[in-house]
């Protein structure tokens, strides 16, 4: 919830600075349609204290990006939250950059034009990751353990007869 409101707010700001407001309407109502479950988990009691956290600072967040565009509903959804003094009057939130940091990327991998697979950051270490790939490909042989720079040809021959990406 946190990653979302702060992605949200760095794009929305760029936006506003670029006056492209369609933009940011867009992204605030992305952030409002991820905010919609852990809001009703929170309303119906079923969130523990770090989720309500969350949700009630992506809820100020969300409040300080229609304000520009909506100002008396901006101060109204404000008061509602338990704010003190008026939203107008609160500097405009900076964005966590830690939390605006993607953390899984997924690579599609193409052979000869068409998707053979994809590959993530998810995987728990690089022989896993070998292993499926090589397994994917259809090849048998498993990958040798780091062979000495002496066997770099013998190495790049056999990953030719295999045929698996490298």
């Amino acid at each position: 919830m946190s990653q979302a409101a702060h992605r949200t707010l760095k794009a929305v700001e760029a936006d506003y600075d670029k006056l492209a407001f369609n933009k940011a309407v867009a992204r605030i109502y992305e952030l409002v349609n991820a905010m919609a479950a852990p809001l009703t988990q929170v309303a119906s009691g079923k969130a523990d204290n770090a989720l309500t956290a969350a949700v009630k600072d992506a809820a100020a967040i969300l409040i300080n990006l229609i304000a520009p565009m909506m100002p008396h509903l901006a101060e109204e959804c404000w008061r509602e939250i338990g704010g003190k003094g008026l939203i107008a009057e609160r500097p405009w939130p900076k964005f966590d950059p830690a939390l605006i940091v993607e953390n899984e990327i997924t690579l599609p991998v193409q052979i000869n034009g068409k998707k053979a697979c994809r590959f993530d950051n998810r995987a728990r270490r690089r022989s896993e990751c070998d292993r499926k790939r090589r397994a994917r490909a259809g090849c048998r042989q498993g990958r040798a353990q780091r062979r000495p720079p002496e066997e770099d040809h013998r190495r790049a021959s056999e990953d030719r007869q295999c045929r698996c990406l490298i």
